[in-house]
């Protein structure tokens, strides 16, 4: 495999051929969250659930082995058979530091970003490391791991400092390393303002700069604006932009083309969308990458409208020479083309805890807009809002702080303990076995649907290179 490079809007092989990044993101092996593997709250306290409902060794040991079962070279094996050329491999820094030892760098941790990038280089597939959890969280997302719902890397030097450092730490150990297509720096970034995000990327840049001037960077938009403000002057070459595409039609849609929200949904809307939000980078013609998009399915016939719309959207990616990785390879059912069968053990023995959890609506993420603590927020919100009036007070913003900062993590994180609760029968023989036989790619079940959508566009488009 060769280092790739961004030459104008494209990524270049050595040979200067343009190449379009095509795959997947690995989300649920280095950075766990709870609509991909089952669990409720957050991947930090479970962790210490786990330990406490089940001992040091049981509990260390049922994490360790859900990674190592999660994702396997059959998983990598299946990627390229489908057409896959790169994954992006979400990492939450737990793995690579700890808190109370900061600047103090983790080797097992490194070893499992290893592991993936070998697998992946067997295969002929390139890896995008994601730093989807910095040190005091960049947004106040699930998907970041922050059980406190605020994002204290844009509040505290420290943080700024050990994220600068981090990947200081993982450039000077993959400068060298080509199966590296290049590095995302921070997972969907909710900065005050958008000079704090773009600031802080330059010092960003300059960190990985000191130690690897191979890779190419990847800036991600900040989450809210969806927008690349402030990005116009960063003195580097090789970065590439990157942008997250979520459609209401893929997420909750039932007909398309159909209407959503009184607007009608078909191709043409889809990229008027893509253009609105990715407007910069292609009115200044420069490398961009499409690093989430995907559906929420729910076993109806709705999941097939939305295999359609996500196949406009890659038509739509293609069609602007913009590179995409689908949200998520695996999962238990919920977004992912390959999900643990419904009928394993592991379903079997938390499927009280996953109906609790679409009940209450504790993720955010796949609980198809409902649930009792939606409900509770909207109560606060009325009651509220009737106490006090309106008075100029933006009741919308307190509801959605309310469920995101407070109701989700709170409630979610009080769940995890009947989640490890379903394992406490098991010794460590147990607990492999019921892992290997969910999370081993030989036991899953593949979404056929959307595995052929996904394929078809791969192979249609090339192995890689521009058609």
């Amino acid at each position: 495999m060769n280092f790739l490079k961004i030459d104008g809007r494209h990524i270049v092989d050595q040979f200067g051929s343009n190449i379009v990044l095509r795959g997947v993101c690995l989300g649920g092996y280095l950075n766990m969250e709870n609509f991909i593997t089952g669990f409720p709250g957050q991947e930090s306290n479970l962790r210490k659930v786990l330990i406490s409902e089940l001992g040091e060794k049981r509990g260390t040991f049922f994490v360790e082995r859900l990674l190592r079962h999660f994702l396997n070279e059959s998983d990598f094996e299946f990627l390229k058979s489908i057409g896959v050329n790169v994954v992006r491999l979400p990492i939450n820094y737990h793995h690579l530091e700890k808190d109370e030892k900061p600047f103090e760098y983790i080797e097992e941790g490194f070893e499992k970003i290893d592991r993936v990038v070998e697998m992946a280089k067997k295969w002929g597939i390139y890896v995008i490391l994601d730093l989807h959890v910095a040190p005091g969280f960049q947004n106040n997302g699930w998907h970041c791991d922050n059980s406190i719902g605020v994002p204290l890397l844009w509040k505290h030097p420290h943080f700024q400092e050990r994220t600068l450092k981090l990947w200081e730490a993982i450039a000077a150990r993959y400068a060298n390393e080509p199966a590296v297509a290049g590095y995302d720096m921070l997972n969907e970034p909710s900065a005050p303002t958008p000079n704090h995000l773009s600031n802080f990327y330059r010092r960003l840049i300059e960190s990985i700069r000191e130690k690897d001037q191979n890779h190419i960077i990847f800036l991600e938009s900040d989450v809210v604006l969806r927008k690349f403000k402030g990005f116009d002057d960063f003195d580097s070459s090789n970065l590439a932009y990157s942008s997250h595409n979520y459609l209401d039609m893929t997420l909750g849609g039932r007909s398309y083309p159909g209407y959503m929200r009184d607007k009608w949904i078909d191709k043409n809307a889809i990229e008027e969308e893509f253009i609105r939000t990715n407007d910069w980078v292609l009115k200044n013609n420069l490398a961009g990458w499409v690093g989430e998009f995907g559906a929420i399915f729910d076993g109806t016939v709705k999941d097939m409208h939305k295999i359609n719309a996500l196949s406009d959207q890659i038509d739509v990616f293609e069609k602007h020479e913009h590179s995409w990785t689908i949200w998520t390879y695996k999962d238990v059912n919920v977004t992912a083309p390959v999900y643990v069968n419904p009928e394993s053990e592991y379903i079997k023995r938390i499927e009280r805890i996953l109906k609790i959890k679409h009940e209450l609506g504790t993720d955010y993420w796949g609980t198809h807009g409902g649930g009792i603590l939606r409900e509770f927020r909207d109560t606060i919100g009325m009651r509220i809002s009737r106490t006090v009036g309106h008075n100029g007070l933006d009741i919308e913003g307190m509801k959605l702080n309310i469920y995101e900062r407070g109701l989700l993590p709170i409630v979610g994180d009080y769940l995890a303990c009947l989640y490890a609760n379903a394992f406490s029968d098991l010794n460590t023989g147990g607990i492999d076995k019921v892992l290997k036989e969910a999370f081993s790619f030989e036991n899953c079940v593949i979404r056929p649907h959307l595995v052929e959508v996904l394929s078809s566009k791969m192979k249609r488009f090339g192995s890689g290179k521009m058609s």
